[in-house]
């Protein structure tokens, strides 16, 4: 894993980056502020090995979809903070890929 600055680039209205996965390089960049000592900010870690983990399997082919690959990642986030006992970020994250999921359907 490598560090960046979540401030390169970005302005102050933009969200804070937990972390990237980067494809090409098969990477994940995490941002110097994220402190792993602490759970919540380790669950972005957990969030950015899912993406590895798809790609490592072919899940992140061209024609995947976006949300869903995201929901599995939200989804495997939340169940890591509820299995550390944190259950109010677990709930933030599992509705994240609720709205990840809802993305992807067709009405």
């Amino acid at each position: 894993m490598e560090a960046f600055s979540t401030t390169a680039g970005m302005s102050k209205h933009q969200p804070n980056v937990g972390g990237l996965y980067v494809i090409a390089e098969e990477t994940i960049l995490i941002p110097y502020d994220l402190d792993l000592h602490r759970v919540s900010d380790l669950s972005f870690v957990v969030h950015e090995i899912v993406h590895a983990y798809q790609h490592q399997t072919g899940m992140l082919l061209p024609d995947a979809s976006l949300g869903l690959l995201e929901c599995d990642a939200y989804y495997v986030q939340a169940a890591f903070l509820r299995s550390r006992g944190l259950p109010r970020e677990a709930l933030l994250m599992s509705l994240q890929a609720e709205l990840q999921m809802g993305s992807v359907c067709e009405y």
